[in-house]
């Protein structure tokens, strides 16, 4: 109905769709940028557009739809860093010692470099196991020198990424190159950061840390149903989705300011799911106050933020790791306050 405009993707049958792409800082919650456009559009050439919201020592965390050799420079040219996940069909070189010359002493540029087989590699790894090549030269024509970490899949994360593979081939109706197939079972991260600063084996950790812009979409989608649209004029779907996009901004925010006093001043983690969901019972509530008692909404954000302290602690799953412990928080877990009280 609104392809003209919101034109879709096209490999999931879907002619029509919206792709908001957003960028926040991780530890405060703080919006940066939030963008709207037809689904379409090129995840690859968004980095370009917002090079200008990193400054020094700031860390980029993305997905592999973001992976571009010209934003890392960018990054690295600005004093930030980067951890990134590699494609699977880029190629990895190391520096070759047996270097064949021509006639005027000159290198031949064919021997300068020689290639690794990836795979070859992973089969000799076993499960858990993580590998580090510090002067590893990635890209067929960029050849940009990286520090490279290899962390082999356990069976159950190999499990669980095969089952994710298979819907998402099957949902958009590819399929995936042998080349693929054979390194599902590693997943290869490439960085700027110095090993004395982000040992090997956290940068699985870190990475994973990127996991929190998905909790986001999945809070706006189950709880605020932003992709919940009636059949109207593209002008009035226009109002509704910029109108939710503003409330869920507001919200999110809110949430994110709520989730940051209560580390301060309780050493509380609460749950983004838990919290957005008392937010969302609260959003009618917020709206009629500041239209009608403007004076009341301290009181009103008072009664969240002790509702969200008292039921909205994040829960934690054996041998998961939660936000606040990969980045080494100190905090309380409701688990262990519970026991005591017990």
């Amino acid at each position: 109905m609104y392809k003209n405009e919101y034109h879709g993707s096209g490999g999931s049958s879907q002619l029509t769709g919206v792709k908001i792409q957003l960028e926040y800082e991780l530890k405060s919650g703080r919006f940066i940028h939030v963008d709207v456009g037809p689904r379409k559009g090129n995840d690859n050439t968004f980095g370009s557009q917002i090079k200008n919201t990193f400054r020094p020592k700031d860390l980029s965390l993305r997905d592999l739809g973001y992976f571009s050799f010209k934003d890392f420079e960018d990054l690295e040219s600005r004093g930030a860093f980067y951890v990134s996940r590699l494609k699977p069909n880029i190629a990895v070189y190391l520096e070759n010692e047996d270097v064949k010359h021509h006639k005027n002493g000159k290198p031949k540029k064919s021997t300068m470099y020689k290639r690794i087989d990836l795979s070859d590699i992973a089969s000799k790894m076993s499960e858990g196991e993580i590998l580090e090549i510090k002067d590893a030269f990635v890209g067929r024509d960029a050849r940009r020198r990286e520090r490279m970490v290899i962390y082999k899949l356990t069976k159950n994360q190999l499990k669980e990424r095969q089952s994710k593979i298979e819907k998402t081939a099957k949902k958009k109706g590819i399929k995936k190159s042998k080349n693929t197939i054979k390194l599902m079972g590693i997943t290869i991260y490439i960085t700027n950061i110095k090993n004395d600063i982000l040992p090997n084996n956290q940068i699985h950790d870190i990475y994973s840390l990127r996991w929190q812009i998905e909790i986001i979409f999945k809070i706006w989608k189950s709880i605020f149903h932003i992709s919940n649209v009636k059949p109207v004029k593209i002008q009035r779907f226009k109002c509704q989705l910029y109108g939710k996009l503003i409330l869920l901004v507001l919200s999110s925010i809110l949430m994110f300011k709520i989730r940051a006093e209560l580390l301060e001043k309780e050493r509380i983690e609460a749950s983004e799911i838990k919290s957005a969901e008392i937010m969302n019972q609260y959003i009618q509530n917020i709206y009629l106050c500041f239209i009608n008692r403007p004076l009341k909404v301290h009181e009103l954000l008072i009664s969240i933020f002790k509702f969200i302290q008292k039921n909205g602690w994040k829960s934690h799953r054996k041998g998961k790791k939660t936000f606040f412990d990969i980045l080494g928080v100190s905090y309380n877990h409701q688990e262990k306050m519970c026991k005591s009280a017990a």
